[in-house]
């Protein structure tokens, strides 16, 4: 069991003048998880107390149940809330407008997943859904969606063979405004990360590859943004028991890609960093 306060001060210092430049949310939380036998669950709340918006009650409940000593299957359903910050509610440039009549976001999540596990090899296939009332879009403006909808389903691969670690997942995501049952924008329907490290000795060399399809980035769906691949690559090296020297390449292949329209990724890049971290 855990039970805990936390109290958030935000304060704003700019040469742009905000209607509002401090706010303060007092949280009480509370979480028990356990087990027993082939049962597991979690169960969380928590109490928002925010000067600005007013108060928030959230929580989440969990359950899981082991089908055999292989499979596992769980579900969960939880309630969210999240207040607009205030560069949305405030901030105004020559491509930017806030909207100080913005209300929080609040969602219910649902999510259903089934785990099968082998020895060092883990598969599991999830299925979640958030529906988002008042949900905070910033194209065409800043403001509330009335109600959004975020499915989808995710198959993952993690497994071990010798020196070498893999991993995988696959996610493929509709999401959606309900209102206009247009997508939301700067999401992939499809999204394939994948990754596989060998370790030898003091080396750990390792390579990632995302591969992201293409997104809307306007919420009248007419503006596309092309998918893209990036490969990156990384070694490190254990100096002494406390330090590792590590050289990474991004975007090996110098993919050029959009995020976002007009705002081009970083091309091909190396990096090389000394790590000091105490065991």
């Amino acid at each position: 069991m855990t039970v805990g306060f936390e109290r958030l001060v935000q304060g704003v210092d700019s040469t742009t003048t905000y209607a509002v430049t401090s706010r303060t949310t007092d949280s009480w939380l509370a979480g028990l998880t356990g087990s027993r036998d082939a049962h597991s669950w979690q169960f969380n709340l928590r109490r928002d107390q925010d000067s600005q918006f007013g108060e928030a009650t959230t929580g989440l409940a969990g359950y899981g149940f082991k089908l055999t000593p292989n499979w596992r299957a769980h579900g969960s359903y939880g309630t969210s809330f999240k207040a607009p910050n205030f560069n949305q509610l405030y901030f105004v440039s020559p491509f930017f407008n806030g909207n100080p009549n913005l209300r929080p976001e609040r969602g219910q999540n649902t999510e259903l997943g089934l785990a099968y596990t082998l020895g060092t090899h883990d598969i599991k296939l999830t299925y979640f859904q958030s529906r988002i009332t008042d949900l905070i879009v910033t194209a065409p403006a800043v403001a509330n969606a009335a109600s959004a909808r975020i499915a989808g389903w995710t198959l993952a691969y993690e497994g071990q063979m010798a020196a070498l670690t893999f991993r995988a997942a696959l996610d493929l995501l509709d999401a959606r405004n309900e209102a206009t049952n247009l997508k939301l924008i700067r999401r992939a329907d499809q999204q394939l990360t994948a990754g596989l490290d060998y370790t030898t000795g003091a080396w750990k060399l390792g390579t990632s590859l995302l591969v992201a399809s293409e997104r809307f980035d306007n919420a009248a769906n007419t503006l596309r943004l092309d998918g893209y691949t990036t490969l990156d690559l990384s070694a490190d090296y254990a100096v002494a028991k406390n330090w590792t020297l590590q050289a990474r390449l991004n975007n090996v292949t110098d993919a050029v890609y959009q995020t976002a329209n007009g705002y081009n990724q970083a091309g091909r890049a190396a990096y090389f960093t000394l790590r000091y971290q105490p065991q």
